[in-house]
């Protein structure tokens, strides 16, 4: 079996939104970074109110708000960035000049290509048993 070639088109493409998915990636981890605080904040705000304080209680506000805030920009952000790489990768897919052979294999790579855009939503939108492959 013959290693990968160094530059796929898929490659070349990661290579030029790079940023963006750096980017992406980065929201994702402060967001998920929020998520493993909450829990934290919501403890000491609990604390803070038993002893009659509500400092605490402020900080867990700005904390979930923080958490919602930045989970709205991470998604909007990560669509159109998914979105931007699936429609490069199709037209670029496309508009090869191959003529009119392999229409139909075009075509399985446009929707595969399309699949793997939604990859990004799987962990939120679907259950495991919701996916075919993963049922028992």
């Amino acid at each position: 079996m013959s290693p990968l070639p160094r530059s796929t088109p898929i490659t070349r493409l990661l290579h030029e939104f790079r940023w963006k998915l750096a980017f992406t990636y980065s929201l994702f981890a402060v967001e998920t970074l929020g998520l493993l605080l909450r829990p934290y904040f919501l403890g000491a705000s609990v604390d803070g109110l038993l002893k009659g304080e509500h400092r605490d209680l402020v900080i867990l506000v700005i904390v979930h708000l923080s958490y919602l805030i930045v989970g709205t920009v991470r998604h909007m952000y990560d669509t159109r960035t998914f979105t931007a790489i699936y429609t490069e990768f199709v037209t670029r897919l496309m508009s090869r000049p191959d003529g009119d052979r392999d229409v139909s294999k075009r075509s399985a790579h446009s929707t595969l290509a399309r699949q793997l855009e939604k990859v990004d939503e799987l962990p939120r939108k679907a259950k495991p048993e919701k996916i075919p492959s993963l049922k028992p």
